[in-house]
């Protein structure tokens, strides 16, 4: 049975593997998702400061303010996949 699953969802399987781990990863996983989401919001906050010193530079502010949101959707996607994301539960294929 085990076979036939790995050769049908050979993606689940692998994500079931890796999340078969102890508590550890999961704090260390959830410690990452935490500072990836600090680290956005504190460039989000940084930024017209940042930018005070130097000329005005629409390209400068948007890629600043498109980092720091990358990396707060980053975060908290992350956080959104290890507590509330119920797995894989596709069904009918």
């Amino acid at each position: 049975m085990l076979v036939h699953s790995f050769a049908t969802r050979p993606v689940g399987i692998r994500r079931h593997i890796c999340l078969v781990g102890t508590d550890k990863n999961k704090s260390r996983q959830t410690i990452w998702a935490a500072l990836l989401t600090a680290m956005g919001l504190l460039v989000c906050i940084k930024t017209p400061y940042a930018l005070r010193q130097l000329p005005e530079s629409g390209f400068l502010t948007f890629t600043r303010y498109f980092v720091g949101a990358v990396l707060i959707v980053g975060g908290l996607k992350k956080l959104y996949g290890l507590y509330f994301d119920k797995g894989d539960t596709s069904s009918g294929e």
